[in-house]
């Protein structure tokens, strides 16, 4: 399944949709004690706010491409992005040599 289509898109969604209606039909069938009925009603709130927010993600890069496989979007190989670290020469001049005019030096008004 790709990363950026359809399937993966419509399948997540149907998850997020899913996943609030089964909390609903769950909400008033969970057994056990008082505190363990309201963890596991907890868990199915959060896992229906997790399947929003991956669709949210999924609708993101379906849009945007930010990642088009899913090599990419774990970085593993050779198609990790390289990140340059080093400062253009004219930079470094610029910031060892500021212009002069317009300095206020003390507030005084150049003094």
């Amino acid at each position: 399944m790709s990363l950026v289509g359809v399937p993966l898109l419509l399948l997540v969604l149907m998850l997020a949709l899913g996943l609030p209606l089964l909390a609903v039909l769950c909400w008033c069938r969970v057994r056990g004690p008082s505190r363990l009925r309201w963890t596991q009603r907890i868990g199915l709130l959060l896992c229906s706010q997790l399947a929003a927010v991956l669709a949210f993600g999924v609708a993101l890069n379906d849009e945007f491409d930010f990642f088009s496989s899913w090599t990419a979007l774990v970085a593993s190989g050779s198609h990790a992005v390289p990140v340059i670290t080093t400062v253009p020469s004219s930079a470094n001049d610029s910031m060892r040599n500021p212009p002069s005019a317009g300095r206020i030096t003390n507030g005084q008004g150049g003094n």
